[in-house]
């Protein structure tokens, strides 16, 4: 696949920000590079809240509070975006980096050198291989995007579910030709990821977090069903004596 990619100084950027939208839909069929520092660095933060806001998606939630993920996104030439302003701690930060799975570039391929290309989408510019980047982010069970899945799929949805719905916040974006010849054959930024549970544990590795995540969502689960008397999908359960195994377990 062969894409055009141009260069575009801070002039130009605004010039085509001022523009209407018709007249940048021409653009959307190429990719360019961002030599401004400070430049990439705001598109690579709004990036990292995207993909921080589907990671805390991802993951279900624990006594009604939420998992959250600090997101940094950065490149070999200053750049630098985050997610939030507060940087979570983090210990033993060089042996616990999970390291992101990247398509392999050919020989000899742009990806060896140089930035990461941008591409024009929803008349704004934004990381070219975002959306593929979005894609990797796969729910955990039990999660709010694992639910909506499962809603996709054919299964029936309440008055309850359809409140669920609608307050998941939609971070999804659409895969082009030009976000395809960016991901797999040009540079992509380098991502770190610390996931912060609801009971306020750091991970640096995914597997980590989602191992916690479901031993959190697996007592949720017990309390609702022993204390409470409803099932994992909030429906009420008949009327029974719980076990002393589960009793005590519970609380």
């Amino acid at each position: 696949l062969s894409v055009p990619v141009e260069t575009l100084s801070a002039s130009q950027i605004e010039e085509k920000e001022r523009q209407h939208p018709t007249k940048n839909e021409g653009d959307e069929m190429m990719l360019f590079r961002i030599p401004i520092i400070s430049r990439r660095s705001q598109i690579y933060e709004s990036a990292a809240k995207l993909l921080a806001s589907k990671e805390s998606q991802a993951f279900p939630s624990h006594g009604g509070r939420s998992w959250n993920c600090f997101i940094q996104i950065s490149d070999n030439s200053g750049s630098e975006g985050h997610s939030s302003d507060l940087r979570p701690n983090a210990k033993n930060k060089s042996s616990n980096t999970e390291k992101i799975p990247s398509p392999k570039k050919q020989k000899n391929s742009p990806a060896s050198k140089g930035i990461p290309l941008f591409r024009w989408y929803r008349n704004t510019l934004e990381l070219a291989c975002l959306p593929h980047l979005l894609e990797q982010i796969k729910p955990v069970e039990g999660s709010y995007l694992d639910f909506l899945q499962n809603v996709s799929s054919g299964s029936e949805v309440d008055e309850e579910d359809e409140l669920l719905i609608k307050s998941s916040v939609d971070v999804s974006r659409d895969i082009t030709i030009c976000s395809k010849v960016a991901f797999e054959e040009y540079l992509t930024p380098v991502i770190e990821r610390i996931w912060i549970s609801p009971d306020l544990l750091t991970f640096r590795i995914r597997k980590k977090a989602s191992e916690h995540a479901l031993m959190l969502f697996s007592r949720d689960k017990l309390m609702d069903r022993v204390l409470y008397g409803y099932g994992s999908r909030g429906v009420e359960l008949k009327p029974v004596k719980p076990m002393q195994e589960e009793a005590l377990e519970a609380g």
